[in-house]
């Protein structure tokens, strides 16, 4: 899994391991990494990092980007949920 996120994402340092216990695939990538260029410009979206789509796909979950309701609660972004899946 580290060797395909290395090639897709084009970053050197990737951690990700199959959790048994809770059957998910965690995959992290320095922050610093995420800032690269291949990233931001091929997989990332103005809300969403390339990495944390990864996560809720490998983990069969969807994405979703989120916007402050003003009142300490959130609301779904629909149009920025749907760039980031779309990646």
């Amino acid at each position: 899994m580290a060797a395909f996120v290395r090639d897709v994402l084009g970053a050197s340092q990737v951690a990700a391991e199959h959790v048994e216990v809770t059957a998910t695939w965690p995959v992290s990538v320095p922050t610093w990494q995420k800032q690269g260029l291949t990233m931001p410009s091929k997989w990332e979206t103005d809300r969403a990092d390339a990495v944390a789509p990864l996560n809720k796909c490998l983990n069969q979950a969807q994405h979703a980007v989120y916007d402050s309701d003003g009142v300490g609660g959130r609301v779904l972004n629909a149009e920025a949920t749907m760039l980031a899946r779309e990646k």
